[in-house]
């Protein structure tokens, strides 16, 4: 085989990645707003709205078809969202049989975010109609409070999960900081 240009750097190990995926899951789920989606609201934040939104009456008018399919598609979207939070409990418990000093921690988050996923079930009790059951029920003020209260839950969950993967941060970069050659003063 011919390789033509630069050689390529060698991959990172999956050992060198757990720092900046820490970071970056930590900053998607504290960052509130992006400027690339100045219309969104992001992170722990977003269940905020989206329980909110569940209670406004008015965004689920019962005559309108077409609202309540688009309401029940984007809220289908979200649950998917939520159910797909045992990625990343696949994830980190995979992190921490690589990371045995962060296991503990690492683990505590995936547990937190296999919870979150499993809430999915709450969220979406109709089955795999799309939007047809969800649609009819979406329509009853009482089951949208239900789920906002699933919603809330799931944010609650999730913010354990953050604070576990902030609290594995820390403890990887302390270490890190000890094991640095630099000496310390002398008396």
């Amino acid at each position: 085989m011919i390789i033509i240009g630069a050689k390529k750097p060698e991959r990172p190990s999956e050992r060198e990645l757990v720092v900046p995926s820490l970071e970056w899951a930590i900053d998607l789920e504290r960052t509130p707003k992006r400027d690339c989606f100045p219309n969104h609201i992001c992170g722990l934040v977003a269940y905020d709205g989206w329980a909110d939104g569940l209670e406004v009456d008015a965004d689920y008018p019962a005559d309108n078809d077409a609202i309540l399919e688009t309401r029940s598609m984007v809220y289908g979207d979200q649950v998917c969202m939520v159910w797909e939070r045992q990625s990343a409990a696949r994830y980190l418990r995979g992190m921490a049989a690589i990371m045995p000093q962060a296991a503990e921690r690492l683990n505590a988050a995936a547990e937190c975010y296999e919870r979150v996923g499993n809430l999915s079930e709450l969220l979406w009790p109709w089955g795999h109609t799309m939007p047809g059951g969800a649609k009819k029920m979406l329509v009853d003020a009482d089951v949208r409070r239900t789920m906002a209260a699933h919603v809330r839950s799931a944010k609650a969950i999730e913010t354990q999960a953050v604070e576990h993967l902030e609290q594995t941060l820390a403890a990887l970069q302390l270490k890190a900081v000890s094991k640095s050659p630099i000496s310390s003063p002398k008396n």
